[in-house]
């Protein structure tokens, strides 16, 4: 399935597959809960298209699969995000909106968030931009790229109230504002622009209740494009991604192409390169682990005939262990475990697995997800 997005105000337009899989299930209920804190569920979206998709759980053993939401005809929902404490879900209902002038279907993506139990459904904002929304640590605002003559990072709370426009484009004179991931403090927001002429990504930080954004990583702007970065759980640290910007089209003679796997200090010092033969499929950030020991990265190639593999990597002596071969948007388990990923061949959905940290045999837990790591743990 290939996806083109216009900006919403003029709509998204998608090329769907010739069908939509629609899934039924049991509705959860008092007597049929998803599963505590002790044995937390992971929330994914299951289907095909943009129509028909839903989000459901599962328990790490593959018990307990239960459908959350019933999205209405013409729509489908994507993107889940379990919030802090792990009772209300975020995520975007794709909505048939008409169609553009060849006739094809138009969407809108609207903000949506729902109990872990599937009540409570609640829409926050209608055409939001389709990113990925993020929590803030105290699980009261939600951070996510829209569109409103320029892209633009905003906040709003969980109850739907206080948006605000915190940065766009136009303001910093760049383009493109994306990627936004809270400080684990909850103070800052960081954030991806693109830098238009030269094809690069530069992180600017901005503060969470608004004003002017600076750039986080003034020593990183040369020659290079910066995928989107994870806090380290303390705040110290961050892992981030970096292709040479002058390959993103092809490499001249004698440049170094591969994506590398780095970790820094907060502002940019201690700069240090780990990995090389990142994959950027979906500008996955890299995965820090629970306790802060080790970094979750996908490595290989983007296509059937070089999958990726999920590694985990030491980030203090680089040691490597790979845990599972052909992933897609591998996640550690809350407390660092285990490892799901999404297993699919081509672009049809791929089953959901989970394996140890240290790797071994996998655990089917779903079949039919929709790939590039739509789920959460």
């Amino acid at each position: 399935m290939r996806l083109v997005f216009i900006r919403p105000g003029i709509g998204i337009s998608v090329f769907l597959v010739a069908f939509a899989a629609i899934f039924g299930g049991p509705r959860p209920s008092a007597a049929n809960p998803v599963s505590t804190d002790a044995n937390p569920t992971i929330v994914f979206s299951r289907g095909q298209g943009n129509e028909g998709t839903a989000l459901w759980t599962v328990g790490p053993s593959g018990r307990g699969l239960i459908q959350v939401t019933h999205p209405p005809m013409g729509s489908g929902d994507k993107f889940p995000e379990w919030s802090p404490d792990r009772r209300r879900i975020a995520f975007y209902r794709w909505v048939r909106h008409g169609e553009d002038e060849r006739g094809d279907p138009v969407y809108r993506s609207d903000l949506m968030v729902v109990n872990a139990d599937g009540h409570g459904l609640e829409r926050l904002l209608a055409g939001a931009y389709g990113d990925r929304p993020a929590w803030s640590p105290d699980g009261k605002r939600l951070a996510f790229r829209t569109y409103a003559r320029s892209e633009s990072i905003s906040t709003i709370g969980v109850d739907g109230s206080g948006l605000r426009r915190l940065i766009t484009g136009h303001a910093v004179g760049l383009s493109d504002t994306e990627n936004p991931v809270w400080s684990p403090s909850g103070r800052e927001i960081a954030f991806n622009q693109w830098i238009d002429e030269a094809e690069r990504t530069w992180y600017f930080v901005v503060n969470a209740r608004g004003g002017r954004p600076r750039l986080l990583t003034p020593r990183f702007t040369s020659g290079m494009t910066y995928w989107p970065l994870a806090w380290s759980p303390s705040g110290i640290e961050m892992a981030f991604l970096s292709t040479p910007a002058a390959c993103l089209g092809g490499c001249p003679a004698g440049v170094d192409g591969r994506t590398w796997l780095y970790v820094a200090k907060r502002d940019g010092s201690d700069r240090r390169k780990l990995v090389a033969g990142l994959s950027t499929r979906d500008r996955e950030r890299p995965k820090w682990s629970p306790d802060g020991s080790k970094i979750l990265v996908e490595r290989g190639g983007d296509d059937v005939e070089a999958p990726d593999s999920a590694w985990v990597v030491n980030p203090v002596n680089r040691k490597m262990l790979r845990v599972a071969r052909n992933t897609d948007g591998a996640a550690w388990s809350p407390d660092g475990r285990q490892i799901a990923f999404v297993r699919h061949i081509e672009d049809a959905p791929g089953d959901l697995y989970v394996v140890g940290m240290n790797g071994g045999g996998a655990t089917l837990l779903a079949r039919s997800v929709i790939t590039d790591g739509d789920f959460d743990w």
